[in-house]
């Protein structure tokens, strides 16, 4: 970006400034720790126990500081110094030893819309634009949490003082959503000193880095602190780089040792060139003309069942054919205001504002495959395709493409897109404490209680443009030869401007009406644009008590959320905005509970149970298919564990269990239910007139080998007059007005017959569904994939059970271990329920398709329904995900990190690090599809797919000591000393990475 530079030149800047002021405040340090002492916060966790990687308060778990031990949850705490130890950069990497934490889930059930690259981005949920999608337990998280306020962009780790993560749906103080959990990261405050840290790095891919955090006091009640970054880096794959620059100065004003007022600014921003896709998928079986009708084929998710293109001569690891053209650039800036008072002795009041604002705009190529037989024929060639391959090796095909492993005269035909995305958050909290005791004089019954009350409001309004080349039409496809290395630049290209018909009278790549062959390229015109604005207000109150000499700790909380949400969606043509659609359900309330309750049976070793709540309201518009609004997804968990505190606080621990069931919209389709389902609230089908089906698509000629064989039948419709053209539309009376068959009806019975059979396609029947304009009347019109805001979400149940263990070590000041271990099991309880269809007698509605992938799922009805009458009892049939996991979390995840510090003597100053994290087996491939479609072998059994082991290890080596009277440090922090460049289902590990930094105090 053009900014970026005047920033990096800011950091400079301040850094001079810094620089100059340092001598004159190191003069004041010793004056200013003699001033007045001001009373700690209950809002600001208390850090004054803390010693490198051990932390014993906590302020995430209640919103109040309180000792961890105390805390009847499971709350992992990452100290700044375990942060700086492992070499993190930011809020990511920060979490790569939080076991049971995931960064990169290939679930390919999620949804893969707008992950840069597409299908091709082995990376699938978590490969979203902001750097802050996780899994915790099994469900994904889109956000984490800046000092308790929502936010969807990643953080520097300079502006990180500590990340705490509280394990399980938190409902009760953060509001909607994190299912899993949350991670909420405290960023750094003023010192009542003066210093200055500056750093720099290196690394491989050529990293550089440099760092800035500068502190201090203005007066005896204004303190200050700035942190900053900027950093430039390739990527271990080719083309990709980026560069980044973010900075946060803070100002905290104490007028009385009552009062404190905090202002808090971030600005970042960030550019990645070369995100688009690495490798490509193929489709070995797609076959046809995509331009018949101007029809474009873009099915990302039948691509989900085709393996990578092998590229011969060149590095599939590493090679980007994509091109630097596709990138993300993000705007981000985050304002708090926060004050916080002491009204009188237990009571405090604060409030806060926080305004988010993020814009991210991303250039990518879309709708890119790799098609037989279409094209120019000079850019057609053969391609070799790599097969799934299971545990052992063996290769597996799906049964919808075959076995083909190379495809001959293909081409690559693509698109350009440019996604723009920009997001205000405005959120207000108001929280008032009141602390009080009871009966101190007394070891059995004195009591310690604290209540809260608070009130959350949020509003998020984000506008989403979709821009593609020539709106998405047909004609804008590019094409490149599938043997041509060369990388993709925007701009240019060989674009299709003859009718299909005509590509075969090239000679030599010259063509009569265009000897200077095909290159063109179509502008990027908007083709949809959303407007949403979702609201939330929370009131919330929690009690927590402590009795029987602090052993015995409750916290109980209840929150009633309010939702609403508005979305405006505009509709395109040749760039031009030609209408819009406006979905304002009524708001929405639900009240959510937690109870918890810690016993200290012992000194230092206390047992605890919990039970929360969770709430994630539906802002996207989705109705079922009766036309109700879909209900928020809500979620329940039950925990029980112990906490450990012992051998003075060198070793501290917890160990947990839990079951986390979750039920609202279901998760076989990114939208929420089946693409094919009904939606009986449309109402466009006339039971009372004869029903109708245009087969304008279908392919009513010689060319369909279904219609040659039931032309005997189709010509007796004829003959009955149960045939009508209409411009495009083929018409075919199937039932007449009081709902008895024609001489229709048995054609279409025995097409269908002819699919369940297995003998091939025979066509499209459901044209009307995008067309309502033709005269037709079926019940397959009330399907509800043709109109996104009537899609027929379902509701689903799903559930997470597992234990999990963390534990710091530290017997000596030299020696500091932590460990962590999760088990996590997800599955599908309930994977929802179709809506019920009122009138059954039009059996060729779509969702009694033969197809294997949807419709009956290649079986019979009585197997696909409990009752073929009755839509409500489908099963799923052999694709039923039931008792599936559809996610990718490993079933173990363990890992580990230690320090060891020289205290004296040669070595002082020294500190080596080592550690290692262990993930089991993941399922990558679940069987099915992002669009819901089942991927099944030659067998028709589900292909389900499992990556290797991964044993990643990694190793730091740090040197403390002084310039003059100036601290300083150098640092070497090793990733992946094994060098392991493995496939890990469809994503390559980096192989080696290292990083060399230095740094001075002043």
């Amino acid at each position: 970006m053009n900014q970026n530079k005047y920033l990096k030149r800011g950091l400079m800047v301040l850094l001079g400034i810094s620089l100059t002021a340092s001598p004159f405040a190191f003069g004041q340090e010793e004056e200013m720790e003699e001033e007045t002492v001001y009373e700690l916060s209950p809002f600001e966790v208390d850090t004054s126990a803390d010693r490198g990687y051990y932390a014993a308060n906590t302020i995430s778990g209640s919103r109040i500081n309180i000792a961890l031990q105390d805390m009847p949850m499971p709350i992992e705490v990452i100290t700044s110094e375990f942060i700086e130890d492992t070499g993190s950069v930011d809020l990511r990497e920060s979490l790569r030893y939080s076991s049971g934490i995931i960064l990169t889930s290939q679930s390919q059930s999620d949804s893969l819309e707008g992950v840069p690259g597409g299908v091709h981005n082995g990376q699938g949920a978590t490969a979203n634009l902001t750097n802050t999608t996780i899994k915790m337990r099994g469900f994904v998280t889109e956000s984490s949490l800046r000092k308790g306020y929502r936010r969807q962009h990643s953080s520097d780790s300079i502006n990180i003082d500590r990340i705490e993560v509280v394990r399980g749906p938190a409902a009760l103080l953060y509001g909607i959503g994190n299912f899993g959990g949350i991670v909420n990261y405290l960023p750094k405050r003023p010192l009542p000193y003066q210093q200055t840290q500056v750093t720099g790095l290196i690394g491989n891919d050529q990293q550089y880095r440099a760092t800035l955090d500068a502190t201090g006091p203005v007066n005896d009640k204004l303190g200050y602190r700035v942190t900053a970054a900027a950093e430039d880096a390739n990527h271990w794959t080719d083309i990709q780089n980026s560069e980044s620059f973010f900075i946060s100065p803070v100002f905290v004003y104490q007028p009385t040792n009552k009062t404190k007022i905090t202002l808090d600014f971030e600005l970042g921003t960030e550019t990645t060139n070369g995100v688009g896709f690495q490798a490509m998928r193929a489709r070995a079986g797609t076959d046809g003309d995509p331009f018949e009708d101007n029809e474009v084929i873009n099915q990302q998710e039948r691509l989900q069942k085709g393996g990578f293109v092998i590229f011969d001569g060149i590095d599939n690891r590493t090679f980007r054919l994509s091109g630097p053209d596709t990138y993300i650039e993000t705007d981000a800036s985050n304002i708090l205001l926060e004050i916080e008072q002491n009204l009188f002795d237990g009571l405090d009041i604060m409030a806060g504002y926080n305004r988010a604002e993020s814009e991210v705009d991303k250039r990518d190529i879309i709708s890119n495959m790799y098609n037989p037989g279409v094209g120019p024929p000079n850019l057609r060639g053969p391609i070799t395709i790599q097969p799934f391959t299971d545990q052992s090796g063996n290769p597996v095909y799906d049964n919808e493409i075959g076995s083909l492993p190379e495809v001959p005269n293909a081409v690559l035909m693509y698109m350009w897109g440019d996604d723009n995305i920009d997001t205000v958050r405005d959120e207000y909290k108001i929280e008032l404490t009141y602390k009080f005791d009871l009966f101190q004089d007394s070891d059995w019954l004195s009591q310690n209680h604290m209540l809260l009350a608070g009130a959350s409001d949020l509003e998020q309004r984000r506008t989403t443009i979709n821009m593609a080349s020539g709106g998405q039409t047909s004609d804008a496809f590019l094409y490149k030869d599938p043997n041509d290395h060369s990388i993709i630049r925007f701009g240019e290209g060989i674009l299709r401007d003859l009718p299909p018909a005509d590509w075969d009278e090239a000679v030599d790549g010259v063509y009569p009406e265009n000897p200077d062959g095909l290159v063109g390229f179509k502008p990027l015109l908007t083709t949809k644009s959303e407007k949403t604005i979702a609201k939330n207000r929370g009131l919330y109150a929690v009690w927590q008590g402590r009795f029987w000499d602090d052993r015995i700790t409750t916290i109980v909380g209840i929150r009633d959320d309010k939702s609403q949400q508005d979305i405006t969606n505009y509709t395109y043509e040749n760039g031009s905005e030609t209408g819009s659609t406006r979905i304002a359900p009524p708001a929405a309330s639900e009240t959510t509970y937690q109870y918890g309750v810690s016993v200290e049976v012992m000194d230092g070793v206390s047992v605890f149970a919990l039970t929360s709540e969770g709430l994630e309201p539906s802002f996207d518009g989705l109705r079922d298919g009766y036309g109700v609004p879909i209900g928020a997804t809500k979620a329940e968990s039950e925990e029980i564990g112990m906490k450990l505190n012992i051998l003075g606080g060198k070793l501290a621990a917890t160990v947990s269990a839990y079951r986390l069931n979750v039920k609202g919209r279901s998760k076989i389709d990114q939208r929420g239910g089946l693409w094919w389902a009904p939606a009986p609230a449309k109402g466009r089908y006339d039971p009372t007139q004869p029903t109708v089906y245009d087969l304008g698509w279908a392919d009513i000629s010689d060319s369909n080998a279904a219609y040659v064989e039931n032309k005997d039948l189709w010509d007796a419709a004829v003959a009955a007059g149960n045939v009508e053209y209409v411009g495009d539309a083929v018409l075919l009376t199937v039932l007449d007005a009081s709902g008895n068959d024609t001489a229709g009806a048995a054609f279409m019975d025995a097409m269908y017959k002819y699919a369940a059979d297995g003998k091939g396609w025979p066509g499209w029947m459901f044209k009307a569904n995008a067309d309502l304009g033709t005269p037709a009347n079926n019940a397959a019109m009330d399907w509800s994939a043709d109109d996104a805001d009537w899609f027929a979400g379902m509701i689903a149940e799903e559930e997470s059970t597992g234990y999990e263990l963390q534990l710091l070590y530290s017997p000596t000041d030299n020696i500091q271990v932590y460990f962590s271990y999760a088990n996590t099991k997800r599955k599908v309880i309930d994977q929802g329920k179709m809506p019920k269809y009122p009138y059954p007698q039009d059996r060729w509605a779509i969702w009694y398709f033969p197809d294997g992938n949807w419709g009956l799922q290649g079986v019979s009805k009585e197997v696909a329904y409990e009752d073929p009458q009755d839509t409500s009892t489908w099963t799923g049939g052999p694709a039923s995900t039931n008792g599936e996991q559809l996610d990718d979390t490993p079933e173990h995840d363990m890992s580990l990190w230690g320090s060891y510090s020289f205290k004296d003597g040669s070595m002082d100053g020294l500190k080596l690090g080592l550690g290692f994290d262990y993930q089991s087996k993941r399922e990558y491939l679940s069987g099915f599809t992002a669009g819901g479609d089942a991927v099944t072998g030659e067998d028709g059994e589900r292909i389900k797919l499992y990556t290797d082991t991964k044993l990643m290890i990694n190793a730091m080596v740090r040197y403390d000591y002084s310039i003059g009277e100036y601290p300083a440090f150098i640092q070497l922090n090793v990733d992946n000393l094994t060098n392991d460049k493995d496939l890990y289902g469809y994503v390559y590990e980096t192989g080696i990475l290292w990083r060399l930094q230095a740094g001075i105090t002043f």
